[in-house]
C-alpha cells in the first residue's frame, strides 16, 4: 500500500472506533492510558482530542511528547506518534460538540480549552473476519488441525 492508501485505511478504522486509548509517560517513565474521545483524524495524519491546558496528560505531553494511541472493536489499531498541546480558538470551535461542553463546562475559547494533537509517525493494524465468522474459523480450524485464519495484520510508516 501507498502512504496515502495506509492513512485512508486507518482513518476508515479509526472512524468507527471514536474512542482511543492514548498513553502518555509520566515523570517516572511509566505509561498513563486514558480513554480520549477522537475530534478528527486529519489528512495530515494528526488526531485531535480535547483536553484541558493544565491536566496532568498536558504535562506528560510538555515533558515528554511521545504517545501511543489504540483503538480496538471490530478491528484493531496502535498508532504511535508526537503529541502535542496547542491553544487554537479557531480550530477548538471548530471542533466543539455537545460532549466536549459536557466534559469540559465551559465555552471552547476558554482558557482552561486545549487540544492534544498526535502526529502519527508509525501504526499497526490487525482488520479481524468479526465475532461469528472468527469463531466459525477457529472451530473449524481446531477440527481439520489447522490454524485459523484471525485476519490481516499490517505495520504502516507515516
Amino acid at each position: 500500500m501507498t502512504e496515502s492508501n495506509d492513512l485512508d485505511k486507518l482513518r476508515d478504522i479509526v472512524r468507527v472506533n471514536d474512542i482511543g486509548m492514548l498513553a502518555t509517560l509520566d515523570s517516572d517513565g511509566q505509561f498513563k492510558a486514558r480513554p480520549m474521545a477522537v475530534q478528527d483524524f486529519d489528512e495530515a495524519g494528526r488526531l485531535w482530542f480535547f483536553t484541558e491546558f493544565q491536566a496532568p496528560k498536558a504535562d506528560e505531553v510538555f515533558t515528554d511528547p511521545r504517545a501511543l494511541v489504540t483503538f480496538s472493536g471490530k478491528n484493531y489499531v496502535s498508532i504511535q506518534g508526537t503529541a502535542s498541546v496547542v491553544q487554537d480558538p479557531e480550530r477548538q470551535t471548530q471542533l466543539w460538540n455537545k460532549g466536549a461542553e459536557a466534559w469540559l463546562q465551559c465555552e471552547p475559547t476558554d482558557a482552561k480549552v486545549a487540544l492534544l494533537v498526535v502526529q502519527a509517525d508509525g501504526a499497526e493494524f490487525w482488520e479481524t473476519p468479526g465475532f461469528a465468522s472468527g469463531v466459525l474459523g477457529i472451530i473449524t480450524a481446531a477440527v481439520k488441525g489447522d490454524r485459523p485464519d484471525l485476519g490481516t495484520n499490517e505495520k504502516v510508516d507515516l
